[in-house]
Formats: C-alpha cells, structure tokens, sequence
C-alpha cells in the first residue's frame, strides 16, 4: 500500500509541474498583450483627425459642459464642443425618445461632416451602453471617464476601433 501512495504522489507532481508550464506561457504573454494594448491606446489618445468634435452627454440633469471645457483646456485640444442636456428623469417609458434625440444628434454630427467624437457622459449605465451600441461602427468615439477620486477626466478607449484582437491568431 505504501508503493502505491509513493506512486501517486510522483503522478501528483509530474502532473503539477505539466500543468504550471502552460499557465506560466499564458501568464507572459497576457502581460505581453496587455503592455502592448495600454501602448496602442496612448497611441491613439494622442491621433486627432480632420474634423474632431467634443460631445458632452448629460442625462442626469447636470451640465457637465464646463468640466469637459476645462479638461479640453488643459489637453490643448482645439474642437467645438456640443452638448446634450436631458433635464427630466430618465425611464423606460422615456427611453426610446432619448434614443432618436441621440440618434438624431449622431446624424446631425454626420451631415456636418465630423471625423471623430470625443465623448463624455453622465448618466444612468444601461444607457451609456445603449448610446454606446448608436455609436459603434461609426467614426472613432474616444470615450473619457470622469474619475471620481481624482476629480479628473481620463482617456479609457476608443468605440469602433480595436486596439488589437485578443485571439490566438494575433500572436506574434
């Protein structure tokens, strides 16, 4: 009875060392991937193109146009700002009217021939996943994310356009 505990406990180890190996390649190349996507990202804060606009969404009843002016200040980021203020309480009732305003705004920024949206929002998160899915598939939307602890807007990423794929095939 002893050999076959002495034998489990080899198959026990063999087994471990097995399966450490692949958890350690994975472990190097998900931080090989993240530092390359934080590094695409700073690349793409920094791209402006022809026709940039700020939009500043606010559907919690509060301008948040004076906050985005000052951050756009302190960036040197010279574009218009357009703001949409929705001063009533926000409910399922009133929800797909709020949709076609904002989906009436997307196409008013279309005719005017904007190449890219800057975007700050306030408001409820449903929504800001719905306002999210109108502007997929559309000119970059560089979304920015009032930190609460900091007081300050920062760059959290771009809507429509991948930094990178996270597949098996992206592996260089």
């Amino acid at each position: 009875m002893a050999q076959f505990w002495l034998l489990l406990n080899r198959v026990s180890d063999a087994l471990g060392v097995l399966t450490a190996i692949p958890m350690l390649a994975a472990a190097v190349l998900f931080l090989h991937r993240a530092r390359r996507y934080r590094q695409r990202l700073q690349e793409m804060e920094g791209q402006i193109t022809a026709r940039p606009i700020a939009l500043a969404v606010s559907l919690t009843g509060l301008d948040i146009s004076e906050q985005v002016r000052t951050f756009l200040s302190g960036r040197e980021l010279q574009c218009p700002l357009r703001t949409y203020c929705h001063n009533e309480v926000v409910s399922c009732d009133s929800l797909p009217g709020l949709l076609q305003r904002l989906a009436g705004l997307k196409n008013d920024l279309s005719l005017e021939g904007v190449t890219e949206v800057h975007l700050f929002y306030a408001g409820p998160v449903a929504l800001g996943l719905m306002l999210g899915g109108l502007l997929h598939n559309w000119v970059p939307v560089k979304v920015y994310h009032l930190n609460s602890l900091t007081g300050q807007y920062e760059f959290w990423g771009v809507i429509g356009a991948t930094p990178m794929r996270f597949s098996l095939a992206a592996v260089e």
